[in-house]
């Protein structure tokens, strides 16, 4: 097995609550027999069946222990851009993909022509559904009614953009 194999054998391995002496050559014995033959798509599903046929704990309880763990996290990156990661029970994370892909369809079906691939539909209507939400337009409950808007420094959240007076004048071209 290469690397990426020998990664995932070994992340599942350890989430393992090994309690059971005999909980490692079981593990061996129902992934490492294809494990060699396997893309890794499908070793993580060989190994996440095993674990949850060898872990003592109910798998119950081990989604809910993870779910405790969710989150979002924004990175910057390069050229004015940043990713956003978002680490969900996957019944939600179906929710809000099936959210923006059923957006994403809607304007490939009224707007036949436009260029925006897939992955920007869907993008975008991530930005569309924020954007209206702050704008007071869209209220999923009453915790997230846009009146509870959080604010920093008595704002609402804001992107700022600082641009050079010159470059407003057209006397040069610096970065805002």
């Amino acid at each position: 097995a290469n690397s990426v194999n020998a990664r995932i054998i070994a992340d599942g391995y350890a989430s393992l609550h090994n309690e059971d002496g005999d909980i490692a050559a079981r593990f061996e014995r129902r992934v490492l027999r294809r494990a060699a033959e396997q893309t890794a798509a499908e070793l993580r599903q060989s190994v996440r069946r095993a674990v949850a046929a060898l872990d003592p704990r109910k798998a119950e309880d081990r989604h809910e222990d993870e779910a405790q763990t969710r989150r979002v996290a924004l990175t910057p990156e390069g050229d004015a851009m940043a990713s956003l990661y978002v680490y969900l029970p996957a019944s939600d994370a179906e929710t809000v993909w099936t959210m923006l892909q059923s957006v994403a369809d809607r304007v490939v079906t009224t707007h036949p022509d436009d260029p925006r691939c897939m992955d920007q539909l869907r993008a975008d209507a991530l930005t569309a559904v924020a954007v209206s939400y702050l704008n007071g337009n869209l209220a999923g409950s009453a915790e997230m009614a846009a009146d509870g808007v959080p604010s920093w420094q008595g704002r609402r959240p804001a992107v700022h953009v600082t641009v050079s007076l010159s470059t407003l004048l057209g006397i040069d071209d610096q970065p805002g």
